[in-house]
């Protein structure tokens, strides 16, 4: 397992940024007290850099096929699409990215004030996503550009009339026991991220994920 050392103030200025853009907030400040809005926010900040331990990993695996299971290490993962995109002896990356803090403990920080809550939960999904976009870059820089992140999704059936299904029918959505079952590698993390009962990573502010090489078809990385 390979730390990456996360620019915590490049993380958090990035957040801080990305936050002030996302559409809920410019809307906000269209139909509310723009001073009103910044407040909040700026509270949102101060809590979050008080808190914030952002972290980044990374493991190398080379895959083995087990009937339908695809074997990472100790992770035995049941995705058709992952095992139809992987072959067996292909090397991958699997990664993991957290703020380093839970969602109680933030929600203990303010008090219980949902609104404040509200406003630190918009930063630190702002906040993960600018770790693991460092996270990524710096992947690339050890492990060559080759590596692109593969989204983890599930097929469903859905109701052909929705005009966002695709044309076969099938909604996709992401696979969430397929992500729980790559955690095996990562039972013992120097981040201190658990996998709760019910599969979900703790803290919630977590991200795992699977990167494989490119291939033609592929054209470049997913989220």
């Amino acid at each position: 397992m390979i730390e990456v050392v996360i620019n915590r103030e490049a993380a958090l200025a990035e957040a801080e940024k990305r936050v002030r853009c996302l559409p809920e907030m410019v809307e906000s400040a269209r139909r509310t007290d723009p001073e009103a809005l910044e407040e909040c926010l700026d509270g949102a900040a101060q809590i979050v850099r008080e808190h914030a331990r952002p972290t980044g990993l990374f493991m190398p695996r080379v895959a083995r096929a087990d009937r339908k299971a695809l074997v990472l290490g100790r992770a035995r993962v049941v995705n058709e699409s992952l095992l139809r995109r992987i072959a067996p002896g292909e090397r991958v990356l699997l990664y993991l990215a957290t703020v380093g803090y839970t969602n109680m403990k933030m929600f203990e920080a303010v008090e219980r004030d949902y609104v404040a809550y509200h406003f630190q939960h918009y930063l630190s999904l702002q906040l993960l996503f600018a770790t693991a976009n460092q996270l990524h870059k710096e992947i690339l820089a050890r492990e060559g550009a080759e590596y692109v992140r593969y989204s983890i999704l599930d097929k469903h059936f859905c109701d052909r009339g929705k005009p966002s299904l695709r044309s076969d029918g099938l909604q996709l959505y992401w696979d969430t026991q397929a992500i729980a079952q790559l955690f095996a590698d990562f039972e013992a993390n120097p981040a201190g991220v658990t996998l709760t009962s019910s599969g979900g990573l703790n803290p919630i502010y977590s991200l795992l994920g699977i990167m494989v090489r490119k291939k033609p078809q592929d054209g470049g990385a997913h989220a």
